[in-house]
């Protein structure tokens, strides 16, 4: 069995202590409380193992025989946990996590567009405006742009149905 590489980084060392919760993991946890949410019901949310997100909220792994991983969540996962239990990005970036606060961003520009879209029609020039728009996440310009294609395709259509109907 091939042996696998040596960690390589300071999150991989392992501990006989219990290492104290990452400071965005209290944060999140302390919002989940004033949620009444549950790991296992913020896992169920969010796609991920009920144990994934102890770990993320404790800011360790427990390997056995007292033995301890610091853990650190990636950008997206702390983003999505945050989002659930109603973090914000300034929180985020307040405890160190300018990377997760930049993906809530995001997730939060994504719950808002569609919920735009859900509300209002469609208004052509706004979806324009943000496909050209550098400043957006490209995800979010490209939604626009299909969103235009879309909308110039359901016109020829229609306009094609109506020319047939007249003819």
């Amino acid at each position: 069995m091939p042996e696998r590489p040596a960690p390589t980084d300071e999150t991989a060392t392992i501990l006989t202590e219990k290492p104290a919760p990452q400071p965005e993991g209290a944060l999140i946890f302390r919002a989940m409380e004033r949620r009444n949410l549950t790991a296992r019901a913020a896992a169920n949310q969010v796609g991920m193992s009920e144990g994934r997100v102890r770990q993320l909220i404790n800011g360790y792994q427990a390997l056995g025989s007292q033995q301890f991983r610091v853990v650190k969540g990636k950008a997206i996962r702390v983003a999505q946990l945050a989002k659930l239990a109603g973090v914000t990005p300034e929180q985020l970036t307040d405890v160190g996590r300018e990377d997760a606060a930049e993906v809530l961003r995001d997730l939060m520009s994504e719950d808002a567009a569609t919920q735009v879209q859900q509300d209002q029609p469609v208004n052509e020039d706004e979806l324009r405006a943000i496909r050209d728009n550098d400043e957006l996440p490209q995800h979010l310009r490209q939604w626009a742009s299909t969103l235009l294609d879309q909308l110039h395709a359901i016109r020829a259509a229609t306009a094609d149905a109506r020319h047939r109907r007249a003819g």
